[in-house]
């Protein structure tokens, strides 16, 4: 059963330590990609290990997100997107710093809905938004589908709303999908996360200390 952390600040010192050595829904498509190693991970499931690993043996993560201007952009009208989402939808949005599965994987949603679904939010530039309107569920990308099914396997929620947002669109501004679990998707995150966590425990093994006999 995953542990919902509603104290906890995004984007702050305690929601980093929080993120130390386990994999997140950014990431979380990784685990989707057969590779040829012995434990079916892809190459760069492989690195995310590596990294993971090497936090867990240091305690420290050096390689902390700090943004950009896209990132910066989606925070400022988050919470636009956020306003707009319950006005139109007349559900009641959550905020949650983090959710952990076990040690190894969690997740950062957008927002909780209720107690059955979520929100993940995007805020594009204005083309991306226009190809949104214009193709719809077709035009999400693949690492945002794999990132919400992510979400909803860890906050065991039944639904997900993605929605797409940028002010100066009038009417259409607001773009709202929603998306239902994938069996086969979920089935090849417990796969994979279960190779993703014997690759890291074969590394901290590695510069482990041998008890003394």
């Amino acid at each position: 059963m995953a542990t919902y952390h509603y104290e906890i600040e995004q984007n702050t010192p305690e929601w980093d330590r929080l993120r130390l050595g386990r994999i997140t829904g950014s990431k979380s498509d990784l685990l989707l990609v057969n590779g040829k190693h012995e434990s079916g991970l892809g190459s760069g499931a492989l690195t995310y290990a590596r990294k993971k690993a090497a936090e867990w043996i240091t305690g420290n993560n050096p390689y902390t997100w700090v943004g950009n201007q896209y990132t910066d952009r989606g925070h400022d009208l988050e919470y636009l997107a956020v306003t707009e989402y319950e006005d139109q939808t007349f559900e009641n949005a959550t905020k949650v710093g983090f959710v952990e599965l076990n040690a190894y994987a969690g997740t950062s949603p957008d927002r909780l809905i209720n107690d059955n679904g979520g929100l993940e939010v995007k805020c594009l530039e204005q083309e991306q938004h226009l190809r949104i309107i214009d193709q719809g569920r077709g035009a999400i990308d693949k690492p945002y589908l794999a990132q919400i099914q992510w979400n909803m396997w860890i906050c065991e929620r039944e639904w997900w709303d993605i929605a797409y947002y940028h002010p100066k669109f009038m009417d259409k501004k607001l773009i709202v999908i929603r998306i239902e679990p994938d069996p086969k998707m979920v089935s090849k995150f417990e796969t994979g996360l279960t190779a993703f966590e014997a690759e890291v425990n074969r590394l901290i093994d590695l510069v482990a200390i041998p008890e003394l006999i």
